[in-house]
């Protein structure tokens, strides 16, 4: 069985679980009355507010863009899709993301001369170069896309303490990834040290199964020289850790941040990192403005098109209902 099969079994299992997890014994209407479900209870544990029958869904569409000007332009396009389902103390969270790199690109070349004119770069008549000027190439462009998908279903123990299995699906063309499979297991605690602040802190125990295409393959066999790099089909062990914070400064602004480290049990030095910073304001219960920062460290050996450290400010958009 194939890991995408795997991949949709396993989340359809999910959903089904979290759905048929407990049957209502009570009307929905008189039960929303009576429940006193926060508004935005995706946030919160389940286990502090009092016990629903509902099933409860909330589904939120994002669009973000971000422009770098430079030696090179680039245009980033972004859409996220996340969709939770709450059934009692289960909590099914899925999000897949789509990301599209368009970057241009020119770079000046010094062209060599001699009384003949100009001197090819593959010259093997041995002219002698008496003058150079400098010469524009044409833009190039190229599109890179992104993929991502997360799919984790979490179980409220006592307090704000659960335990969540999950497993993550990426791609990148730019880093010339055909699939990064990531199966976990562990921990997490939610709490709210104040009104309108609430915290989340997880960690797990990670199965990384990691292909790489055959173009990066390629490049790593066109070293003359020993490289720490490896193509093909790379496995290890790895740990996850998770930190959220979200605070409610008014009914309509709310400031949010998160880190996710991700590490090699077997490599220390493989290790990879996001931190995100950002600012939503509600024009009502459906539609939101987004400000935010996002960082990330990849610090195993990159393609020749990607870089470790990549940063971006970008501004959106966010339906929800």
């Amino acid at each position: 069985m194939s890991n995408v099969s795997k991949m949709a079994i396993i989340t359809v299992l999910a959903m089904l679980t979290t759905i048929f997890a407990v049957s209502p014994d009570r009307s929905d209407a008189q039960e929303a009355k009576e429940s006193k479900v926060p508004a935005k209870w995706w946030r919160v544990s389940p286990l502090s507010y009092p016990e629903t029958q509902d099933l409860l869904t909330h589904v939120q569409l994002t669009y973000s863009y971000s422009k770098e000007e430079g030696d090179s332009s680039k245009d980033n396009h972004s859409a996220d899709f996340k969709f939770y389902l709450r059934k009692n103390r289960l909590t099914n969270f899925l999000m897949y993301r789509l990301k599209i790199r368009d970057e241009k690109s020119a770079y000046n070349s010094l062209v060599y001369t001699d009384a003949k004119g100009d001197i090819p770069d593959d010259d093997t008549t041995g002219r002698i170069p008496t003058d150079y000027y400098v010469a524009e190439s044409d833009v190039t462009t190229k599109d890179y896309k992104e993929q991502k998908f997360i799919d984790e279903l979490r179980f409220a123990l006592f307090g704000g303490f659960y335990i969540a299995p999950g497993f993550v699906w990426e791609m990148s063309e730019k880093k010339k990834i055909d699939n990064r499979f990531i199966y976990y297991a562990g921990a997490g605690y939610d709490f709210e040290p104040y009104p309108g602040v609430v915290l989340k802190l997880y960690g797990a125990y990670s199965y990384e199964d990691l292909e790489y295409s055959d173009e990066y393959d390629e490049y790593i066999n066109s070293f003359r020289v020993p490289v720490d790099m490896e193509g093909g089909t790379v496995r290890s062990d790895g740990y996850y850790l998770v930190q959220q914070a979200e605070w409610s400064v008014t009914d309509a602004v709310t400031l949010n941040e998160s880190f996710n480290y991700s590490g090699n049990i077997d490599k220390g030095s493989r290790y990879r990192w996001e931190f995100n910073a950002g600012l939503s304001y509600s024009f009502n219960k459906y539609l939101s403005l987004n400000l935010s920062y996002r960082e990330e460290l990849d610090n195993a050996p990159q393609y020749i098109t990607s870089r470790k450290r990549e940063s971006e400010l970008n501004a959106g958009i966010s339906v929800s209902y």
